[in-house]
């Protein structure tokens, strides 16, 4: 027997709500590792481009450009992988709101007001 079969409907909402948002900002920072890593790479491909371009030979310049190239493809299937990534946890996260905006219209209401109020306390101060 789970954990989430001995709460009430209410607690398990919460629990996997929980675990999805876990599960977000783990795909999140994968992405984000997944990202730096190859534009690290990129920058130290074209560091080295730079570099060998004054004193090296075109056999050392074309394996400079190719490595760039290569890394420049990787880079972009990366970042076409991730954004198609980000865009479906988005629309999630997009939907989810939209579900408890309609479960709960006048908390969502009284949020809403909440933030407006703090949001104009702040301008008006300056």
């Amino acid at each position: 027997m789970t954990m989430e079969s001995v709460l009430p409907p209410s607690q398990e909402d919460q629990t996997g709500s929980s675990s999805q948002k876990q599960t977000h900002r783990e795909n999140l920072r994968n992405v984000q590792n997944a990202i730096t890593t190859e534009f690290s790479a990129l920058i130290a491909d074209a560091e080295r481009l730079l570099k060998g371009s004054s004193s090296s030979s075109s056999e050392q310049m074309d394996e400079a450009r190719g490595r760039l190239t290569d890394t420049l493809a990787r880079a972009r299937e990366t970042l076409k992988a991730q954004q198609s990534m980000v865009y479906d946890q988005s629309r999630a996260a997009v939907q989810t709101t939209e579900e408890y905006v309609i479960e709960h219209p006048l908390k969502s209401v009284g949020i809403a007001a909440g933030i407006g109020f703090v949001v104009g306390l702040l301008f008006t101060r300056r």
